[in-house]
């Protein structure tokens, strides 16, 4: 699968943003990993490119995990980024 991410924060009175782009593989029915790309716009300092990947576990068919990380590859992008998330699903089958 493919997806897309667009992220803008303010602060202090700059804007700031991010643009992602990337490419997931089910490695399993419990696992998922992916590969992107990114352009981050950094106030006051510029723009970079970064590359990164990541990996979800579906713990159970309500919870799943995630990490990943991030590394500049050229400009003011941030020199690393890393992540974890949680995301529970609460509806009803």
């Amino acid at each position: 699968a493919v997806g897309a991410y667009f992220e803008a924060d303010r602060t202090g009175g700059n804007t700031g943003g991010l643009v992602a782009l990337n490419a997931s593989r089910a490695l399993s029915d419990k696992f998922d990993a992916y590969v992107e790309v990114a352009w981050q716009h950094v106030a006051d300092a510029g723009n970079g490119n970064m590359a990164g990947a990541g990996i979800a576990w579906l713990v159970t068919p309500r919870v799943q995990l995630d990490g990943s990380f991030r590394h500049r590859i050229d400009g003011a992008a941030d020199t690393w980024q890393a992540g974890l998330g949680v995301s529970v699903w609460f509806g009803t089958r």
